[in-house]
């Protein structure tokens, strides 16, 4: 209640609200402290692995940063943060950096005409081979960043704050054509179901795009889960949907 009632430039969604009171039962449950000072490093390490099993790795960190907030607000002076326990993956500029191979001019085609079998998919591919865009800004990109004219795009990276001006190149013109003259006016973004799956399903979308990258450059992939449960070496065979059910 403390955290939830704290004065905010944005005030906290009534969403947003609930998910942190479900943190907090969470880890109060997982550790059986009463007091925040009683809450061991051990304790964090047990709820860390134990939520790190189940939930994407951005859910692990959004929950574990929440925590940690919390805790070194709130902890009486002189009381270390059990949370800083964590050894974090090392996020200086050096460790960031990421080389990635280009895509050749057979998979950019290639990637191309795979994805004009998918509607929803196909402009966002566009979109992102034409701009170089991250995907929160090619869900997220506005009409008004498209320049038909003047045969320029103009948006704000939502990441690093950067103005980008690039040129709109054919192949997306055709794609800004299409939506601009055929969609309502009044609707500001250029894509808005993929801006409402973004911002409801980000793993969904991410899925959706790593499934067509897959089969539009290396054929039918299948996807292979990982086995959870291994008893002498040899993973348990599936469950069959009862037993699911029976679990959930």
């Amino acid at each position: 209640a403390l955290w939830n009632d704290m004065a905010r430039e944005r005030p906290l969604t009534p969403e947003r609200a609930d998910n942190n009171t479900f943190i907090f039962n969470e880890f109060a449950a997982s550790c059986g402290r009463t007091f925040l000072y009683e809450v061991t490093s051990e304790d964090v390490k047990d709820y860390f692995n134990g939520i790190r099993t189940h939930l994407a790795w951005a859910t692990v960190k959004s929950r574990m940063s929440l925590l940690s907030g919390a805790f070194t607000r709130f902890l009486p002076n002189g009381c270390r943060n059990p949370f800083k326990s964590i050894i974090k993956r090392d996020t200086s500029q050096v460790a960031a950096t990421i080389h990635r191979t280009p895509l050749t001019n057979e998979q950019v085609t290639a990637l191309r005409e795979y994805a004009k079998g998918d509607p929803f998919l196909y402009p966002l591919v566009e979109c992102g081979i034409c701009t170089g865009a991250r995907l929160k800004d090619i869900c997220f990109m506005r009409k008004d960043s498209i320049d038909l004219t003047a045969g320029f795009i103009t948006y704000v990276a939502s990441k690093t704050g950067t103005r980008c001006e690039l040129p709109l190149f054919d192949e997306f013109r055709k794609v800004c054509e299409d939506i601009i003259y055929n969609s309502d006016p009044a609707e500001p973004l250029l894509f808005p179901e993929a801006a409402a799956m973004h911002e409801h399903n980000h793993s969904g979308i991410v899925r959706r795009g790593k499934i067509l990258f897959a089969k539009a450059l290396f054929g039918d992939v299948k996807h292979h889960d990982k086995p959870t449960e291994i008893i002498n070496g040899e993973p348990l065979p599936p469950k069959t949907p009862n037993e699911v059910l029976e679990i959930l």
